[in-house]
Formats: C-alpha cells, structure tokens, sequence
C-alpha cells in the first residue's frame, strides 16, 4: 500500500512538473503556472477529469488568443477587514482563487470570518482543489462561483440555456482533535457538466468516424 501511494505520488509530482512546463512556454510566470498545475492535477486526483488536465490546451488557447492575462496580480477594489473585492484582471483563474481563499482564510484567523469576492476572473477549474488545506487547518471554506454575462444551463423543463452552472464547493474539518477527518463538496446546478458533454460528444464524432 506504501508503495502504491508513493507510485500515485511520483505521478502526480510528473504531471504537475509536466503542466508547470506547457504553462511556461506558453507565457505564464512562475507562481501562477505551478499554481495552475497544481489546481489541474488536483481535479483529475478527486476524479473530476473534465476540470483536470483535459483544460490544459483550453488555457493555453487562451494565453495564445490573449483572453487569459499573464502578467500581474488582483487588484484590491475594497476592503473592508473581514471582507474585499478583488479585480481578476482576467488572471488565470486557479492562481487568482487560490490567492484569494489563503487571503480568507487569514482574515477569519484574525477576525472569525472571512469573505473575497473576485469579478472578471477567469476559469477556476474544480472547487474541490480549494477545500484542502483550509479543511485541514480547521477551517470551513465555502468556494461560489457564477458568471452573469454568459448561458450554459436550461430551467428545468426549459431547452434554452439562460444560466451558468453556478457551482458550490465546501471543505468542512469534522473532528478538531483529527485534522486528517473531513468532508469535501462539490456541486453544480446541472445534471451534466458542460466538460461532460464536450468529451461525450468527441467520443460520438470518433465513434461516427470509426
């Protein structure tokens, strides 16, 4: 079983060194691509494979068409000590939350409760990469996320999209005396994801040309 573990470990250090290096020659600094490899490969560790690597050429695309911004950091809009605004600046979305639950997290340690709001943010990949560590230290974290500007998802009963998946995410610490005890979730307002369908319909067109 150690062995496994170490195995697994070993691959996911390959794949994360691999994606740190795509993001790289692509035009990422330093910090935001390992934080973007970490968060891609974390999605495909708790099963989530449509936000895992399978984004990789979707942000490198996006680097190239300059819809992802490479340089600089969030901008703060307002802060009001227990809660801020930040501006994404349309930043790679994983580094831009990462940055913005440790920044939570150390204002609910000093003042019982923290809150960042982000807007023009870019994709955030899978909510449950985020649950983690806050998790650990004892922290309930809460991720939302929704896009107003864009229509993914139909009311039910409805054909035509009018919403955004609106996901939800919390990581809950369940024993205090047990840092390693805790519960993950992980949830969207659709019955399929959107990754889903992109990768069911490519098996279909593969499936039609074969």
């Amino acid at each position: 079983m150690a062995e496994t573990a170490r195995e697994a470990r070993g691959t996911l250090d390959g794949w994360r060194e691999f994606a740190t290096s795509v993001l790289l020659r692509a035009g990422l600094p330093a910090e935001p691509a390992g934080a973007v490899a970490r968060g891609l490969v974390e999605g495909d560790a708790y099963g989530h494979s449509t936000h895992g690597l399978a984004l990789l050429a979707d942000y490198v695309e996006e680097i190239d068409n300059g819809k992802m911004t490479t340089s600089g950091r969030p901008e703060v809009v307002a802060d009001a000590g227990a809660a801020a605004t930040w501006d994404a600046r349309r930043l790679p979305g994983l580094w831009t939350t990462m940055l913005a639950v440790d920044d939570a997290v150390r204002r609910a340690t000093a003042l019982g409760i923290g809150a960042v709001a982000l807007k023009r943010s870019h994709h955030i990949g899978c909510l449950a990469a985020y649950l983690e560590a806050p998790a650990r230290a004892g922290h309930v974290v809460l991720v939302f996320s929704s896009d107003p500007s864009d229509a993914h998802v139909a009311p039910y009963g409805a054909t035509t999209p009018v919403l955004t998946p609106n996901p939800i995410a919390a990581g809950i610490p369940c024993a205090p005396s047990d840092p390693h005890r805790r519960q993950h979730l992980d949830h969207h307002g659709r019955n399929v994801c959107q990754g889903a369908g992109r990768r069911n319909a490519g098996c279909r067109q593969v499936a039609d040309r074969v």
